[in-house]
């Protein structure tokens, strides 16, 4: 068989031819009604239309009111119990006076350490409106009847999604099946021994919950992922019935397995009495599409309309391991082109760049060359999925116009046939079963000139439009002397999807010389991607990524993506070109009808994981593969979920945590916590079939937590004597943006930019970190509020102050000096302050500035110096955050302030920009249970 360079020249120089906020309240209803208290309340101001009469809460009509009432406290008067939460603005003695004073909350208890105070107590349903209203009250919920159905580990999410303020709802009646790798193949801890725990359902489950897990389909082999994605089910839906199905064994195993959990008409190994309600995946093959629904894809959106709500985990994989553009050609000569960017094409078959380089660079200069670096590990062991918007697997057959059977012994055969100018053409030539044929197909018009050759693999299939009409050629020979039977075809009418070839190509980053390539033939495989292990060679740590066109007439594909895949032995980034705004989400969880999760750790919930994929996806095609008009930009992910829950087995228990039991991290651990709050939902709203997976979506993105709409980005604008200063913190929580590689590692010198426009000259700047991270980090671990700036050198895991862009300033213009050392167990070179001091008269208006030095939370007294706590890096840490669960917002950040040549003053602080709506990293946020299932349900 010809290689793939030797045949490719011929296809190539021939061408191809031709949300929305909370909605409102009735009457006088507060929105910090919760716990069922909103329905309840609203159920009153309704019966006040209608008799004017204050009704005692058993005379309440409205069946989800009577519901909430008949789990709740009440006493002999009817009266109910509540739990009020306060905010901090005003202290308890105050409010507990004012509520007992007014005589609207007869209090029976109160806690003061936990967040900012509870007060519970009695409480006529028509004083609601009045208690939530009170100074200081942050919400009001109605207090109900206790559930404690859970095994030996309780998983964190519970409290993280507000579940243990609901225990009315369990998940009675609703059916949840989870895909994943495996359920019962470890022997470690086995399903028997969850049973016999209560932390799975079964017979013996010493709990009640005695209704098996349904196995759909096994796998014989995995990590039992999936028990564990249904063990943090169990733990907030304990009275869900579960199913399990693997996503293994293929794409098409994986969407019926969707298909037979839903027990859609006619799905292959449904059983019999099982339908999921809700069903839970935490699975991508890495060869799904990036710019339509694929497979798996559309499998999600079939059982979506069946009523189904399908969640998904929107991937691990953070902005730093991908990369988004559109194709920007690079002018000028190959040699040029090569020169500039360092690489030598010696050795590289011009095909492969025929339809030239993709330019890195958007300044109008060029750069074809982008640097991939090994942070850590070795080995060639790192995958990269690239893709360009041309569809997957779209074919329209077309009409048959010839066919011929034959056996090719060696010499030239010659078929005549008649097509029509302007007819869209299909030729094949495929070999017979078991034939070693290897066909070459060349198209000759009627004048007798060569329209096309082609031998690009064993098989042929060759598109063309005939510029004339009349009598065409298409002559067979064999490459490599090969023979055997065949059978040759043409079709009019006929068309494939693809109409660009794109190619990867990989050079040394030290010389420059041409290493290797993903460059399978698009046009055979009519799927477009490459893929492959990124060719490292041996001891380099540095190599030079290239985006090649293979096809010359204008590209109708100009959107390009890739995502790169780090194993466990090693980790790859891009050291330049890159984005903390990349999407890296793709494939099903971005199904046009499901739910892509976020990820939220139980040890840091108050920004979102740094590895948690971010959007949004662009599709481009329809189902049938159609290219749309105009792409679809779709808001995925969808919401955020928690991950490092508590498992029995699960993988590793994690350092941060307080207990010994193993910890489930990732978006695998966050969908389905999601997946167990919708059929919460479903149970509040009357069971199967009551809510829609549309409305589904409208009440957990209404109803999520406010978050931080503007991911790894912060900001300040302070007005100086006659001008006006920015600061602009783009960073996320990986080390690339904090500085602190690993091994041979890269980090980004332009975290902080800095730019004056106006009069006068800016003197000195400072940098307080005092006020950063407002909401702390690890509460477990007792770390507080504040950031700290780590100067310490990179091998002891800080970063010095380092310059990056500079614009209108040289080096020597700028000096940095640290001062006010961070608290104890702080180490030497962590501070809490950062002066920059300016050369005379030179940080003038226009002029601008890059830098960068590693940030770290705080550490607790209990650890060690120099012990990790927890990471600094992200930028949303510079602004005020609101805190997880309680959704209170607390405001500071990082202060900048400095003096002016004439020795004016001014400040200001860093902000995030923070509210409801939609964010690329955690879609509409963290989701809240106990909103959720009291929020209404709209048409």
């Amino acid at each position: 068989m010809a290689t793939y360079l030797q045949k490719m020249s011929a296809l190539l120089v021939a061408g191809i031819s031709g949300l929305a906020p909370n909605s409102a309240h009735a009457g006088n209803q507060p929105a910090n009604l919760g716990g069922g208290l909103d329905i309840v309340y609203q159920a009153y101001l309704q019966s006040q239309v209608q008799a004017n009469a204050v009704p005692r809460p058993s005379s309440l009509v409205t069946d989800a009111a009577q519901i909430f009432l008949n789990n709740s406290f009440q006493d002999g008067t009817g009266r109910i119990k509540v739990r009020i939460h306060l905010n901090g603005d005003t202290d308890m003695a105050t409010v507990r006076s004012t509520l007992e004073g007014k005589r609207w909350v007869q209090v029976t208890s109160t806690i003061t350490n936990y967040r900012k105070g509870v007060i519970e107590g009695w409480m006529n349903v028509s004083d609601s409106a009045n208690v939530a209203k009170a100074r200081g009250v942050q919400s009001v919920l109605l207090e109900q009847l206790p559930n404690t159905n859970v095994g030996s580990v309780t998983q964190q999410g519970l409290v993280q999604h507000r579940v243990d303020t609901i225990p009315q709802f369990d998940g009675t009646g609703i059916t949840i099946g989870a895909l994943s790798d495996s359920y019962g193949l470890t022997s470690v801890v086995t399903p028997a021994a969850d049973v016999t725990s209560g932390d799975l359902p079964g017979i013996g489950n010493p709990l009640g919950n005695t209704q098996p897990v349904v196995i759909v389909q096994d796998f014989t082999s995995g990590a039992d992922e999936g028990r564990a994605m249904l063990q943090v089910i169990h733990d907030m839906a304990p009275k869900a019935r579960l199913g399990f199905a693997t996503a293994n064994g293929g794409q098409a195993n994986f969407a019926n397995n969707i298909r037979a959990l839903a027990n859609l008409s006619g799905a292959v190994g449904a059983q019999p009495g099982f339908k999921a309600d809700v069903i839970v995946d935490d699975i991508v093959y890495l060869i799904e599409p990036m710019f339509s629904d694929g497979i798996i894809g559309q499998a999600v959106n079939e059982v979506v309309a069946a009523g189904i709500s399908y969640f998904s985990s929107a991937g691990n994989r953070p902005s730093a391991n991908g990369y988004s553009s559109d194709y920007r050609a690079a002018t000028g000569t190959t040699a040029a082109i090569a020169a500039t960017s360092s690489i030598d094409l010696t050795g590289v078959s011009p095909a492969l760049y025929a339809g030239g380089f993709h330019n890195f660079k958007t300044d109008g200069t060029v750069d074809v060359a982008q640097t991939l670096r090994r942070t850590a590990g070795s080995g060639n062991s790192n995958s990269l999925i690239f893709q360009w918007d041309d569809p997957f697997d779209f074919v329209v057959p077309g009409t048959q116009i010839f066919s011929q059977a034959a056996n090719f012994t060696g010499v030239a055969q010659t078929y005549p046939v008649n097509l029509t100018v302007g007819t869209p053409t299909r030729v094949t030539a495929i070999a017979a079963f078991a034939s070693s044929f290897d066909a070459v197909v060349t198209i000759l018009d009627p004048s007798s000139n060569v329209v096309i050759s082609q031998d690009t693999g064993t098989d042929e299939t060759i598109l063309f439009t005939p510029s004339v009409s009349g009598s065409y050629t298409i002559r067979i020979t064999a490459f490599g002397g090969t023979t055997g039977p065949y059978s040759v075809a043409a079709y009019a009418n006929s068309a494939i999807g693809m109409t660009t070839q794109y190619n990867v190509l990989f050079f040394r980053a030290d010389t420059g010389s041409f290493i290797s390539s993903f460059s399978q033939n698009a046009f055979q495989v009519n799927e477009a991607f490459q893929f492959g292990t990124i060719p490292f060679p041996t001891g380099e740590s540095a190599i030079q990524i290239v985006f090649a066109r293979g096809t010359t007439p204008a590209p109708l594909a100009n959107r390009l993506r890739y995502v790169i895949f780090d194993s466990n032995t090693a980790i790859t980034v891009p050291a330049e070109y890159t984005s903390y705004q990349y999407p890296t989400t793709y494939g099903h969880n971005c199904a046009r009808d499901g739910f892509g999760v976020a990820a939220y750790s139980a040890f840091r919930p108050r920004i979102p994981e740094g590895f948690t994929s971010p959007g949004p996806s662009t599709v481009a095609f329809d189902d049938a593969g159609n290219r749309l008009a105009t792409p679809e930009i779709r808001k995925k992910p969808d919401l955020a979920a928690m991950d490092g829950a508590n498992t029995t087995f699960f993988v590793i228990d994690s350092v941060n945590d307080a207990d010994g039991f193993p910890n489930f991290f990732g978006t695998s651990c966050a969908a389905p916590n999601a997946a167990a709050c919708a059929a919460l939902v479903l149970q509040a709203k009357g069971g199967p079939g009551s809510v829609t997976p549309r409305q589904m979506k409208t009440i957990l993105q209404s109803t999520a937590l406010q978050h931080d709409l503007d991911p790894n980005a912060a900001r300040a604008q302070i007005r100086t004597r006659g001008g006006k200063l920015t600061v602009i913190v783009n960073a996320d929580p990986s080390n690339t943006s904090g500085g602190q590689p690993v091994v041979n590692g890269t980090f980004d010198p332009n975290v902080v930019s800095v730019n004056y426009v106006g009069t006068g000259a800016i003197k000195t700047l400072k940098f307080d970190l005092t006020t950063g991270n407002t909401t702390g980090g690890n509460e477990t671990l007792g770390l507080v509020s504040g950031l700290a700036w780590d100067s310490r050198a990179v091998a002891s895991g800080g970063l010095p102050f380092t310059l990056g862009r500079l614009t209108g300033l040289v080096s020597g213009d700028i000096v940095s000096a640290f001062s006010s050392p961070s608290p104890a167990p702080s180490v030497v070179g962590q501070f809490l302050n950062l002066t920059l001091t300016f050369t005379d008269n030179v940080f003038t208006g226009g002029k601008a500035f890059g830098f960068n030095c590693d940030r770290d939370e705080f550490q607790p007294a209990s650890l060690t110096p120099g012990q990790v706590s927890a990471g600094g890096n992200s930028a949303d840490l510079w602004g005020g955050q609101f805190e997880i669960p309680g959704g209170v917002f607390k405001p500071g950040g990082v202060v900048v302030s400095g003096t002016m040549q004439d020795g004016s003053t001014f400040s200001g602080m860093i902000v995030n920009s923070m509210g409801r709506g939609y964010s690329p990293l955690d879609g509409y946020g963290m989701i809240d249970a106990a909103a959720a299932v009291v929020a209404p349900v709209l048409p």
